[in-house]
């Protein structure tokens, strides 16, 4: 699984999670295996005509689904960070950071572990982490008296808590998020740049210096376009999506 998922609609992960929990669970590869053993064993004596050491790995099968499984479930106080930031009255200020692969979904707050005693104004999924990027801060508010905030998987039951930290949250800093902030790209012949948008001219055109793009910005490189890399340079971009990948040659 990969935290940078392509669909991040709510709707779709509750039901894609729900049945990767439903479809990973033991009994359920093994209600497939034995449904399909006779088909799957035809198949295999097909095969076995032109590999005939092939044979289908059933253990295999099981423990990619227990893996699977595995990765699903945060780790206890370990798969979101809560931080106090401001209090004020009867109410807290709450900053959230989600260190677990896959988005989790906030439930509410309480004063102990135990139960959730106040549900949260307004749904939240809080993004997957992304390795290359410093987990992006939610905030929610919460009564000033409550300790612990408890979530979920979207789509699966099985809830989670995690301990509020009494303190700001600290500065994130990733080395790379360093490299790529210390300045902005400038003119260059082989780029225009316009609104935090560079866009490479459709000609050939030689990189000399390398580039970096913070996570604010929009990289294009038109079809057609050659970009000539001299030794030791290269193109880095933050916290970037392609649309469509470019092909090196």
């Amino acid at each position: 699984m990969n935290s940078n998922l392509l669909v991040d609609d709510p709707v779709f992960l509750a039901k894609y999670f729900q049945l990767l929990y439903q479809y990973s669970d033991p009994e359920a590869v093994q209600q497939f295996i034995d449904k399909h053993r006779e088909k799957i064993e035809s198949l295999q004596a097909v095969l076995q005509t032109e590999f005939d050491d092939y044979k289908l790995d059933y253990k295999f099968l099981r423990q990619n689904a227990k893996r699977i499984r595995a990765r699903l479930f945060p780790l206890q106080n370990s798969g979101l960070k809560a931080y106090r930031s401001t209090s004020e009255g009867a109410t807290s200020q709450v900053q959230l950071q989600n260190f677990h692969v896959l988005p989790i979904q906030m439930l509410g707050s309480g004063i102990e572990k135990t139960s959730h005693s106040e549900p949260l104004a307004k749904e939240l999924l809080v993004p997957a982490f992304n390795q290359y990027m410093i987990p992006s801060l939610q905030e929610i508010s919460i009564p000033k008296d409550h300790q612990v905030l408890f979530y979920k998987l979207p789509g699966i039951d099985s809830t989670f808590h995690c301990k509020i930290f009494d303190w700001p949250q600290p500065k994130a800093v990733l080395p790379v998020l360093q490299l790529l902030e210390r300045q902005e790209p400038s003119e260059n012949e082989c780029y225009n740049i316009r609104d935090k948008r560079l866009e490479f001219k459709t000609e050939t055109c030689v990189l000399r210096e390398t580039l970096y793009l913070p996570a604010d910005w929009i990289l294009i490189i038109n079809p057609g376009t050659k970009v000539d890399l001299q030794s030791g340079t290269a193109i880095i971009a933050a916290g970037s999506r392609p649309r469509h990948p470019c092909v090196p040659q």
